[in-house]
C-alpha cells in the first residue's frame, strides 16, 4: 500500500503548460534499435509546450545521432503520467525534478539514476 501512495504524487505536468508528445521518425536507411531490431521507424517521447517544438527537439536529437529523417510526426501522447513510463529518463527534456521524484517513488539506487537528455532549441 505504501508504494502505491508514494507514486501518486509524481506530477505529470510540472509547470501546467508542457505536455508529453509521442514522436515517430522515419529514417532513410534501416538502423538497429534495441528491442526492435532493424527498422526505419523510431520513436521518442518529448516533454515540451507544443507539437511544433516537439518536432524541432526530435529533429535536433536525430541530427545529433547522425540520422537522416525522411518524415517526422508528433502527437500529444495518450499517456501523460510520468510514473507509468518504464524508462522515464528517455523522455527528452523531462525536468530533473520530475525524474528524481520518479526515481524516489521506485526506490532506484543512486548509481542507476541518470538525467533525462535535454535538447536546447
Amino acid at each position: 500500500m505504501q508504494a502505491t501512495s508514494q507514486t501518486s504524487y509524481i506530477p505529470h505536468h510540472i509547470d501546467g503548460e508542457n505536455t508529453i508528445f509521442f514522436v515517430s521518425m522515419h529514417t532513410s536507411e534501416p538502423i538497429h534499435v534495441i528491442g526492435q531490431g532493424f527498422t526505419k521507424l523510431i520513436y521518442k517521447y518529448v516533454y515540451t509546450d507544443s507539437e511544433l517544438h516537439a518536432r524541432q527537439i526530435a529533429k535536433a536529437w536525430s541530427e545529433g545521432q547522425n540520422l537522416e529523417i525522411c518524415n517526422l510526426d508528433a502527437i500529444k501522447s495518450t499517456q501523460q503520467e510520468i510514473r507509468t513510463f518504464m524508462f522515464a529518463d528517455m523522455i527528452l527534456n523531462l525536468p530533473d525534478v520530475s525524474l528524481q521524484l520518479y526515481y524516489d517513488a521506485r526506490n532506484y539506487p543512486q548509481e542507476l539514476r541518470k538525467s533525462a537528455e535535454f535538447i536546447a532549441i
